[in-house]
């Protein structure tokens, strides 16, 4: 059973004042992907929040390659 989500009301998370991505697993075990999409963007509409779809939690090894692509249009955007 996956534990509640604490981090996205925490104070960081609504300090957060840089460019940031938030990608979530759609099927993740750990946290239900749209609530914490929802919760996150109450929080801050501006946080980039993206559900990738048919994925589960290690998404950083189902999805290698969009991880990549995302972590590198961050880091054009910060270098603009």
């Amino acid at each position: 059973m996956p534990r509640p989500i604490r981090w996205a009301s925490t104070p960081a998370l609504r300090a957060l004042r840089v460019p940031a991505r938030l990608i979530l697993a759609e099927r993740s075990v750990i946290h239900p992907a749209r609530d914490v999409e929802q919760r996150v963007k109450v929080l801050d509409p501006l946080l980039d929040v993206e559900v990738v779809p048919r994925t589960i939690h290690a998404l950083s090894l189902q999805r290698p390659g969009l991880v990549t692509a995302r972590i590198l249009e961050a880091d054009r955007r910060v270098a603009g």
